[in-house]
């Protein structure tokens, strides 16, 4: 072990003589970066292999991240659909560089990067200790870009457990409790990956994990800069944790804080040729938005979104130049493809439906709406609350409604055991719990259930009471 050990040092010494060479004698951010990676390779050398069970706990976090966000958001994207390599241009005025001052900045902050370079690898290309910021205007495919980074290390990750376990998690709830990056994480780990609280702390210290936060443009607006704050402060504290940052471009340009990272990239918006190229390879089915395209500006201020070029492909395939109406407005050319988009989806799932297209429209701008109000942008049902309910005559039908079922399952299982008076009381016992006050009106998922022998011991004492 020591020959292994001194022929790494041997090895890094020489590198790193190189590199200072080749640089005239300046140490700048690539070669600390460099010899932290080779540092950290030279760490994992010595590091114990994993157990049995960690192997295993890996294994399942990363099945989840992989099922969810590439199997179920990113392969089902509409972005998907649009097959064209994304411009990027590289931001270093973005973010605040741990070392400014040491390094040497390039007199454009902002440079195009080659055709075909993609944010992998722009992120490998830091090594060890990487993070990274994507920004891109809305639509123009930041998320999906992101996610697709995200997945090629999974891939990686997959072949060798022992690296950082990707993990995708959204900003936009860590904005409801304000509390420190690592705690939200813990929490955030548990809700979303059904991690223990214990496990989640562990990863965290150890700083096994590499965190890919989407959405911090989700955040409400009066705790983004506090959410900025936080991750920098995360940061400070778990210094080789690796995290990749995803935002709306004009949200991030209005902090006054930057994130403190080691690059960042912007995508570019479609240009003409790309858009006519993929027109092109969409054929006969696509002539009449190909003809409207040479004539309308707002539609071709439209298509530099791969988002709405991927709704016009939808809406409007098939549809003949005389239907297509023609407009100066962005505003009504956007809401006409829409309404054609949602139309079109209605028609792709069927003509029978169970529910009529006014209702289900309803009830998912109401849960759009819900969503929008409590910083949620990905569904799950276990995090509805009673808050959502619109009035307060809907709020005392839920209480009623969740006491009387409570009461009539016990009291129905007493019943059936054959316990007439356990049952009854069940029964009775639901009258005391709709006077009694409610402490909490927030639904709270719990990891384990704790039996308490005082607050049954009053219950009962209620209950008897009552019967």
């Amino acid at each position: 072990m020591y020959e292994a050990n001194l022929t790494n040092r041997v090895q890094i010494a020489g590198e790193v003589k190189g590199w200072i060479q080749e640089n005239k004698g300046i140490v700048n951010q690539y070669i600390i970066s460099q010899v932290s990676g080779l540092l950290g390779r030279q760490a994992s050398v010595t590091e114990t292999p994993l157990t049995q069970q960690e192997y295993r706990q890996r294994k399942v976090l990363l099945s989840k991240v992989k099922e969810f966000w590439i199997e179920g958001v990113l392969e089902k994207s509409l972005h998907t659909r649009v097959a064209i390599a994304l411009g990027l241009e590289e931001r270093l005025d973005a973010v605040e560089r741990p070392f400014n001052s040491l390094e040497e900045l390039p007199a454009e902050p902002r440079q195009r990067l080659p055709t075909g370079t993609g944010a992998t690898d722009v992120f490998d290309r830091m090594e060890e200790g990487r993070t990274l910021l994507i920004l891109g205007e809305p639509g123009a495919g930041k998320t999906t870009t992101f996610l697709k980074l995200a997945q090629n290390l999974i891939n990686s990750t997959e072949q060798d457990l022992s690296r950082p376990i990707p993990v995708v998690l959204n900003l936009s709830s860590w904005g409801n409790k304000r509390q420190a990056i690592a705690h939200w994480l813990i929490e955030e780990l548990n809700s979303k990956y059904q991690v223990s609280k214990a496990l989640g702390q562990v990863w965290i210290d150890k700083q096994q994990l590499l965190l890919l936060l989407d959405g911090l443009d989700e955040v409400k607006v009066e705790r983004r800069e506090a959410c900025v704050q936080a991750i920098n402060q995360f940061l400070q504290e778990h210094g080789q944790t690796e995290i990749v940052v995803c935002s709306r471009i004009q949200d991030y340009e209005a902090l006054s804080t930057r994130l403190q990272l080691r690059g960042a990239i912007c995508i570019q918006s479609l240009t003409p040729e790309q858009v006519n190229q993929y027109l092109d390879e969409a054929g006969k089915r696509m002539e009449a938005v190909k003809s409207l395209l040479q004539e309308d500006p707002a539609l071709q201020q439209l298509a530099k979104s791969p988002l709405m070029l991927s709704v016009m492909t939808l809406a409007y395939q098939d549809i003949s130049l005389a239907i297509l109406p023609k407009t100066g407005s962005v505003e009504a050319r956007r809401q006409h493809l829409f309404d054609a988009y949602i139309e079109r989806m209605f028609q792709r799932k069927g003509a029978k439906q169970q529910y009529s297209k006014e209702q289900v429209t309803r009830w998912l701008t109401w849960l759009a709406k819900r969503m929008s109000q409590t910083s949620q942008t990905v569904f799950l049902i276990e995090q509805m609350q009673p808050a959502w309910l619109e009035n307060k005559t809907q709020k005392i039908f839920y209480e009623l409604g969740s006491v009387a079922i409570a009461g009539l399952i016990f009291g129905t299982i007493g019943l059936l055991s054959g316990k007439w008076l356990g049952g009854l009381v069940g029964l009775l016992s639901v009258g005391v719990a709709l006077l009694l006050p409610r402490k909490k009106s927030a639904i709270e998922t719990v990891e384990t259930l704790r039996w308490s022998w005082e607050e049954a011991k009053r219950s009962r004492v209620i209950n008897w009471t009552v019967g």
